[in-house]
């Protein structure tokens, strides 16, 4: 109901009641509606503007894994706003969110790899986040109608060395004409193919990208042996 006044949907928009409702929410640890609250104190919507309220209650919501708390908490971090500037602690979050699929934060990291901010920097890792960061927002355009949603999805998994857990092949016949130009315009290389076979953290935005989707994936066995230990 918050972001039904929020927003007015079915109701007359009221900031003050969206912020009502979500203090009660959040009071009880409802990572969604601690997630909201903050946007709202970081806006000042319904509510009077506090960073540091913000950031507390992002990082309640981010420690129960929500990814686009994960992602602001990056955020607020990364330009000091409500906490203490820190660019490794930034690029931490972006890294959880980024497992989650959450787009800006996979963009955010390869802004960090690129720039050597609160990480080694690393251009093949900087021109692959950005780029799947890319694809991923791209997935979450409404009402499309190219035929991608899964074709996509199915190609991200092949390439992340992922299976799917009915054991079919990850895709399925050719490749639609739109999901190929999206992957040449991406312009990934060998190099930066090897990302997506050896690193985990893009292993699981791919899982996360593709569980969206609608596809049942499996880890390979060794990374799913990697992630029961984490």
């Amino acid at each position: 109901m918050g972001k039904a006044h929020h927003e007015g949907e079915g109701v007359v928009k009221d900031n003050a009641a969206a912020v009502k409702l979500w203090t009660q929410a959040a009071n009880q640890g409802h990572a969604g509606a601690q997630y909201e609250l903050g946007k709202a104190h970081h806006e000042g919507e319904g509510v009077v503007k506090d960073n540091a309220a913000a950031v507390k209650l992002w990082t309640q919501a981010a420690q129960q894994g929500h990814a686009g708390a994960q992602y602001e908490l990056g955020n607020a971090y990364y330009l000091g706003e409500g906490v203490i500037r820190s660019h490794a602690a930034a690029v931490s979050w972006w890294i959880q969110a980024a497992e989650r699929g959450n787009a800006g934060a996979m963009m955010n990291l390869g802004g960090a790899y690129e720039s050597g901010k609160g990480i080694s920097e690393d251009p093949v890792a900087a021109h692959t986040w950005e780029e799947l960061g890319k694809l991923s927002q791209y997935l979450n355009i409404p009402d499309k109608t190219d035929g991608v949603e899964k074709e996509l999805p199915l190609a991200l998994v092949k390439m992340a060395g992922l299976q799917l857990a009915d054991g079919k092949p990850a895709t399925d016949g050719e490749m639609g004409a739109h999901c190929q130009r999206l992957l040449t315009t991406a312009n990934l290389g060998r190099e930066h193919m090897r990302k997506f076979e050896t690193s985990l953290s893009i292993q699981r935005a791919v899982f996360a990208i593709a569980t969206k989707a609608g596809l049942r994936v499996e880890m390979p066995e060794a990374q799913a042996k990697a992630e029961a230990m984490a």
